[in-house]
């Protein structure tokens, strides 16, 4: 008697492009903190979702760090050398021009990941009906491909 295999599910194919900006919108939307933060979700796509965080978890916190140098390098400074706040937003007086468009083509870039989206299958298993809205869905749509 021969054993059957259990073929290996299909890797995904193709990349992921987001501009910076949007991967920050994702990393801070209501759904992809639902996935991160779901217990009754499959464990391929828990594990498939953990791995895809830590990735773009990477490249943000790379991100935070030149947009705060640029914050830093452009924002209006007070006498003791602090950064000039009003209603929590910095300050950047004669130079907001530049400080704005340097931000601006930070956000602006694209970044590319390797390896696709996951897919999820909504008649499936993987994920609860009750778990993500379709604000949600339109959110991960750019790093989930969810079929019927």
């Amino acid at each position: 008697m021969s054993q059957k295999t259990k073929k290996p599910a299909p890797k995904p194919k193709g990349e992921i492009k987001l501009t910076n900006q949007e991967l920050r919108l994702l990393m801070m939307s209501d759904g992809m903190q639902r996935l991160i933060d779901a217990r009754n979700i499959s464990p391929k796509l828990k594990f498939q979702t953990l791995l895809l965080t830590k990735k773009l978890s990477e490249i943000l916190e790379t991100v935070e760090k030149v947009r705060r140098e640029i914050i830093e390098q452009y924002a209006e400074k007070d006498k003791d050398g602090n950064q000039k706040v009003v209603n929590n937003l910095v300050q950047f007086g004669t130079n907001t021009k530049e400080a704005t468009e340097k931000l601006d083509e930070l956000m602006s870039e694209e970044v590319t990941l390797p390896g696709g989206k996951i897919v999820v299958d909504l008649d499936g298993d993987a994920v609860p009906k009750d778990l993500l809205s379709a604000r949600d869905m339109m959110a991960l749509s750019a790093v989930i491909e969810f079929k019927e």
